[in-house]
């Protein structure tokens, strides 16, 4: 790890329009910037551990980060973090330790700041509490579902879920770019082919299996059993969603 010797500041990061940050005056946000601790990390490396006194959050500005939790048998994924996310926060907020572990996929980039801030930022700004609140809300539905499948689901009914979760994350970014693109280039842009759903599919089958609850054995199984189905199509780091209807039927149907 290293600290970046940045010239820019929060004012100008592209990430604060993606994260509660966009709620705050101009006056916090020159306060927070004076806290903020900017580094890179590279792939493999711990950004902090379960366990460690939550002291601090951080915002991603670029990379993959796996959140996890392990033991002596078994490693359980919770979220693979990206640009705009933030970590630590929770923990921070309740104060006492992290109650899990951050470590990089991909070399990556966060911005570090003390848990007093959180405080000032909530007390300066109603709007940022409840973009806060709705971060807290949204996360706690997650873990009810991920919960909800990992007790419930059968792994052909997991992976065909977070398939799907997968490709409407990427088709709202791509809807996104779209709209600036257009807004861009003006209202004679052209339309878009309507293909079958193409999503990044970055995550080794190892790593895949700790986010689903299962065996790395299991996952490429499965993998090949929906490619046999004509459900997806493999295309090294692309899988192509051939039949999104017969992947959500099995969803619907658990």
């Amino acid at each position: 790890m290293y600290q970046n010797s940045l010239t820019g500041d929060c004012n100008s990061c592209h990430i604060r329009s993606e994260c509660a940050f966009k709620y705050l005056p101009g006056d916090t946000i020159a306060r927070l910037n004076e806290h903020r601790r900017s580094c890179t990390f590279t792939r493999g490396e711990t950004i902090f551990g379960l366990g460690d006194e939550a002291t601090h959050f951080y915002c991603v500005r670029s990379g993959r980060l796996q959140v996890y939790r392990s033991s002596p048998c078994r490693e359980q994924s919770f979220q693979i973090a990206r640009a705009g996310d933030w970590m630590g926060y929770r923990d921070a907020l309740a104060g006492g330790v992290y109650q899990h572990g951050v470590r990089c996929l991909s070399e990556a980039t966060v911005c570090k700041f003390p848990r007093s801030v959180l405080d000032e930022c909530m007390q300066d700004s109603p709007a940022f509490s409840r973009a806060l609140m709705s971060e807290l809300a949204d996360g706690w539905i997650q873990s009810e579902h991920q919960s909800y499948n990992l007790g419930s689901r059968k792994i052909m009914e997991r992976l065909a879920d977070y398939l799907l979760n997968l490709n409407e994350q990427s088709g709202e970014k791509n809807q996104e770019n779209q709209e600036a693109q257009e807004s861009h280039e003006g209202a004679h842009a052209s339309e878009p082919a309507n293909n079958p759903p193409t999503v990044d599919f970055y995550l080794t089958r190892e790593m895949l299996a700790t986010l689903l609850g299962t065996t790395t054995e299991s996952v490429i199984r499965t993998l090949s059993d929906f490619k046999a189905r004509g459900w997806i199509d493999l295309d090294r780091s692309k899988v192509r969603l051939t039949n999104e209807k017969e992947l959500a039927r099995l969803v619907a149907e658990s």
